[in-house]
């Protein structure tokens, strides 16, 4: 067995502090929340957290950077894919963040609300959630113009998707137990509803290897 050094238990503590403070955050809110009160949740003491972040802000800037930081190279990818036809370009992304959020080993309720997206502090996150919704939404425009979505409004429908996602994050981050094919029924129920052709969701299924819901 491998002996805990230094570093790992450093590491640990690191890691303990995002977790406990995201779920509190999701509890309390960010405002609410303190660095003492995350601290008594860890387990230690206030000036050992201070030791991994310098300030509250700094942890849930971390927290930000697992989510957005993964999620928006890859829309922008996709947004930007001109050989791959809008529905399975949507599809991909969609999986691909509801199991992001589904396996997200900290609550990130808390993060995304008014309280932090409107703080200054956190100016550049919010611009990035900005941008995601963006390529959200030209996904879809391209589906419409395609012929392969339904005509509606971009805007408004990468609304919808993003408040359906908030559902997700807000229920299932955190480690908490996730019900086997989900991911497939929520992908499929946002996804049917663009549809010009319901059905053909049936190919891309079957094409990325995921099964029908």
């Amino acid at each position: 067995m491998k002996a805990t050094t230094t570093s790992d238990a450093g590491a640990g503590t690191h890691e303990r502090i995002l977790v406990e403070a995201s779920w509190l955050i999701a509890k309390r809110g960010y405002t609410a929340t303190t660095t003492r009160q995350i601290a008594d949740r860890v387990g230690i003491q206030q000036p050992s957290l201070f030791y991994h972040f310098a300030s509250k802000a700094e942890i849930v800037a971390e927290l930000l950077a697992w989510d957005l930081g993964q999620i928006l190279p890859v829309a922008e990818a996709l947004a930007k894919d001109r050989k791959t036809d809008a529905p399975t370009r949507l599809f991909r992304y969609l999986t691909f963040d509801v199991d992001h959020l589904m396996t997200a080993p900290y609550n990130l309720g808390g993060v995304f609300n008014d309280d932090v997206m409107s703080d200054p502090a956190f100016a550049t996150w919010a611009d990035q959630r900005v941008k995601l919704h963006s390529c959200v939404e030209r996904m879809i425009r391209d589906g419409v113009k395609s012929g392969a979505f339904v005509p509606v409004t971009p805007h408004l429908i990468a609304e919808v998707i993003a408040g359906v996602l908030v559902g997700v994050l807000t229920f299932h981050s955190g480690g908490r137990r996730v019900e086997s094919g989900l991911t497939s029924e929520i992908v499929a129920l946002l996804l049917r509803g663009l549809m010009v052709d319901p059905q053909a969701l049936v190919a891309i299924q079957a094409a990325e290897g995921a099964g029908p819901a």
